[in-house]
C-alpha cells in the first residue's frame, strides 16, 4: 500500500461545542488514513457531545482537554501549537469563533490558537440563524483579514429540524482543503489544463452499449494534483467510478462524439492537454432506436470512432499534449509509434492488468525515450511523476 498524501504531516484537530462534534471523529479517521499524525483537543463543551476515548482509539494519541491537566508536564498549549503543521477547528462554534476574534484565550483550544504560528483552518457548524448573525459575519471577515482560513458550512437540514446554511461540510472537502494548504504550490499558476478522464460508452440500442473497464482514477488524480499546483483545470469526464475532484470545472459526457465536442470547445484556451480518458475505439455502425429482442442481434457491425488525440496533434499550436496508451504487448514500441504518429509530447503507456485499479504498471515516454517506469505503483505517485516531467517540459518550452 502506498503512503498517504499527508504522510509526515502533523495536524492538530480542535473540536468545540457543536452537535456536529461527532462528525469530527470521521475527519480524524480520514486524516489518519491519509498518513497524517493527528492529535485532538476537545473543549469542555465538546466533551458534552463526544468523549476523548473515541479520538484516542482513532488516532492512537492522547486527547487533550485541559490546560492544567496534572498527568502531563510542560506548558501544554505551547507544546501542542509547536507540534502542528496546521490547526483545524472542526466544528467551530459561534462561541469559539467569537473568542478567537476577540483575542480571548481562556481554554485549551483558544490558547493553542493564540500561541501558534501555523495556518489555522476554521470549519463553522451551527444553526443558520447563528451563522448569519451580523456579529458572527463581522468576526469571520475580521479573522479572514488576519489570515485565518475557513471552510464554509453546507446548506441542508440542521439538527434542530430547520433548513439552511450551517451543516458540517463534507469530510472530503475539509481534507482536500487541508491538502491544498499543506501541499499546494504554484508551478502551474497562470496555465490552463484540459484533462479528459473516465470511459466513453457507445450505444448498441437504448439499453446496451460498448465500453471498457476504466475507472477514471488516473485522470481525476491528475486533474486534482494539477489544480493543487496552481493550474486552472477543465476536466472532461466520461463515466467514472469515483467522485470528481473538488475545485475543478467538470463537464460530463457519454460518447466519443460528446467527448470530442467538449474537448474542442476548451482546447484553444489550454496550454496543456492531457488525454487520459479511455475512449472507445469502435462503435456500432447502426445502433438500434429500439431495444433489440433476443435473436434479432446475431452480429454487430462496427466502425472506428474519431481519433481525438490524433486530431489534436494535427491542429496543435503552442501547447503541450500528453496521451495515454493501454497496451497488452510491445508496450514501449507501440507507445513510441503513437508518440510519433499522433505528434504528442509525452505518453503514459500502461498494461491492461491494472486497469480499473488504484495502481499502474507501465512507462512515461517522451520523444527522447523512457522517462519513468512503474510496477504496480499507486496512481497518485504516477500522477505526481507525470506532472514533474510535464513541468520540466513546460519550462523547456517557455511556459513556466
Amino acid at each position: 500500500m502506498g503512503k498517504g498524501e499527508l504522510e509526515n504531516k502533523r495536524i492538530l484537530l480542535c473540536v468545540t461545542g457543536s452537535i456536529a462534534a461527532y462528525k469530527s471523529a470521521e475527519l480524524a479517521r480520514a486524516l489518519k488514513k491519509d498518513g497524517a499524525s493527528v492529535r485532538v483537543v476537545l473543549s469542555a463543551s465538546a466533551e458534552k457531545f463526544i468523549t476523548p476515548l473515541i479520538f484516542e482509539s482513532l488516532t492512537g494519541e492522547l486527547t487533550y482537554t485541559d490546560m492544567f491537566a496534572p498527568r502531563r508536564v510542560g506548558i501544554e498549549h505551547i507544546e501542542l501549537s509547536r507540534f502542528a503543521d496546521i490547526i483545524v477547528i472542526a466544528p467551530a462554534s459561534y462561541n469559539t469563533i467569537g473568542k478567537i476574534s476577540s483575542g480571548i484565550a481562556d481554554n485549551l483550544v483558544t490558547a493553542v490558537v493564540a500561541s501558534s504560528k501555523v495556518p489555522v483552518l476554521i470549519v463553522p457548524a451551527m444553526n443558520s440563524a447563528m451563522y448569519e448573525n451580523p456579529v458572527l459575519v463581522d468576526r469571520i471577515n475580521y479573522l479572514k483579514q488576519k489570515g485565518y482560513l475557513f471552510v464554509e458550512p453546507d446548506v441542508g437540514e440542521l439538527a434542530c429540524g430547520e433548513s439552511g446554511r450551517g451543516r458540517f461540510p463534507r469530510i472530503e472537502l475539509i481534507v482536500e482543503t487541508i491538502k491544498d494548504i499543506l501541499l499546494g504550490s504554484s508551478e502551474f499558476s497562470g496555465l490552463n489544463f484540459l484533462v479528459s478522464a473516465g470511459r466513453t460508452v457507445e450505444p448498441i440500442d437504448p439499453v446496451r452499449y460498448i465500453s471498457n473497464w476504466s475507472s477514471g482514477r488516473m485522470g481525476y488524480t491528475i486533474a486534482r494534483l494539477a489544480r493543487r499546483m496552481g493550474a486552472c483545470v477543465n476536466l472532461i469526464s466520461g463515466i467514472a467510478d469515483i467522485e470528481p475532484p473538488l475545485g475543478v470545472n467538470t463537464v460530463f459526457v457519454k460518447t466519443v462524439e460528446d467527448m470530442r465536442r467538449e474537448v474542442l470547445k476548451f482546447v484553444e484556451a489550454s496550454q496543456v492537454v492531457i488525454m487520459s480518458a479511455a475512449i472507445s475505439d469502435f462503435r456500432p455502425r447502426y445502433p438500434g432506436s429500439n431495444k433489440f429482442k433476443k435473436g434479432e442481434l446475431n452480429s454487430i457491425e462496427l466502425e472506428p470512432t474519431p481519433d481525438i488525440l490524433r486530431e489534436l496533434g494535427r491542429m496543435r499550436k503552442k501547447r503541450v499534449l500528453v496521451g495515454f496508451a493501454l497496451e497488452s504487448e510491445n508496450i514501449i514500441q507501440n507507445a513510441q509509434r503513437k508518440l510519433a504518429e499522433k505528434k504528442i509530447d509525452l505518453i503514459v503507456a500502461n498494461t491492461t492488468d491494472t486497469q480499473g485499479s488504484d495502481y499502474l504498471t507501465g512507462f512515461i515516454l517522451s520523444r527522447d525515450g523512457v522517462l519513468a517506469e512503474f510496477n504496480k505503483t499507486p496512481k497518485v505517485e504516477v500522477a505526481k511523476t507525470l506532472l514533474v516531467k510535464l513541468y520540466d517540459l513546460l519550462k523547456k518550452f517557455g511556459f513556466c
